[in-house]
């Protein structure tokens, strides 16, 4: 019974004829199907691509009540994403800095190590020697300057951060440059010591919302120079607008929701500051912003069943197409013979 149901026949042995046209064939087969299931096995280990975009999630966010940009507390962090700074002045001295989020000064007490409750958020130091070689200074002849780190906690909405001269050291360097100008002084200031005092010189070492995207070949804001030379010593404001892009990463093992950047920016002038009296003061300001649109980014693999059946089709499509193509081409040789003599 079982054998009437053989349809696969099977000639005998001292019928079949080798031939080197057929090992031939045979080694073609075997390589190319040995090559699709190499690659069907790598797409299948690293899985495939796919992109998507959607709208971001609406979440209610209190905006009243006391606002602690430090808070780790589980039943506070709803709603809120991580900024972490890390930005050098060289030639500014911490005491005549100030930072400020959303408008509103942080003081003194969010830099002391002890009120943090020896975890440092934040901190504001003299830079030391990675940070001024990173920013392309000796640190054995550059001894001045101010490296600001901090780690926030900001809602999930548009937001405002600026690290300026103090309000004091502003004012007194307008009082000088008004004088001079009343003078009729020279505004270029060659003494090496003082010409840099106020110089807005900065290097941003990294500045991150959430975490990183993990496929991000390039960071618009990390190691990113900005170099002031002016007549007034370098005074000036750095206006950066950055466009968050909520993106959800799935990976193989893990997923996380991550924030792409896309960033422009412009630099206010000494002049427009002290003629038009320009309400930000001299130093670096930047906003965020978030997209209403977020992108899915995930990677997995096909289902075992669509794997196995490309994998057997692969292995009877490669010798079935090679023994099709050369048995046309050795028919039509034949042919061709046979009209020839």
């Amino acid at each position: 019974m079982l054998r009437n149901a053989d349809f696969f026949v099977k000639p005998r042995h001292d019928l079949r004829t080798k031939s080197a046209t057929g090992g031939l064939i045979t080694l073609i087969a075997g390589s190319v199907a040995g090559l699709l299931f190499l690659a069907q096995m790598y797409t299948q280990i690293m899985g495939t691509t796919q992109h998507s975009l959607y709208l971001s999630e609406s979440r209610p966010i209190p905006m009243l009540g006391t606002f602690d940009p430090f808070t780790t507390r589980l039943y506070d962090i709803k709603g809120k994403m991580t900024m972490k700074l890390h930005i050098t002045f060289p030639h500014m001295e911490c005491n005549n800095m100030e930072i400020r989020l959303n408008g509103a000064a942080l003081k003194d007490a969010d830099f002391d190590f002890k009120a943090q409750k020896g975890r440092r958020r934040m901190a504001k130091v003299r830079p030391n020697a990675v940070d001024l070689k990173e920013a392309g200074f000796d640190p054995t002849k550059h001894k001045t300057g101010c490296t600001i780190k901090a780690t926030l906690r900001v809602p999930v909405v548009a937001g405002h951060v600026s690290i300026t001269m103090s309000q004091i050291a502003w004012s007194r360097t307008v009082q000088q440059l008004m004088m001079q100008a009343q003078m009729g002084l020279n505004m270029n200031n060659n003494d090496p010591l003082t010409r840099n005092a106020n110089n807005m010189t900065h290097y941003i070492h990294s500045v991150q919302f959430g975490k990183r995207f993990p496929l991000a070949k390039d960071d618009p804001l990390q190691h990113r120079a900005h170099v002031i030379e002016n007549k007034m010593g370098g005074i000036a404001l750095e206006n950066i607008q950055v466009k968050l892009v909520p993106t959800f990463y799935s990976g193989l093992f893990s997923s996380k929701k991550t924030y792409q950047q896309s960033v422009v920016s412009h630099t206010v002038q000494p002049e427009h500051m002290v003629t038009q009296g320009v309400a930000l003061l001299p130093g670096l300001a930047m906003s965020y912003d978030l997209t209403p649109l977020a992108v899915r980014h995930e990677i997995g693999r096909d289902n075992i069943f669509a794997f196995l059946s490309s994998l057997m089709s692969i292995v009877g499509g490669a010798f079935v197409t090679v023994s099709l193509f050369t048995g046309l081409l050795v028919h039509s040789a034949a042919a061709v013979a046979k009209k020839v003599d």
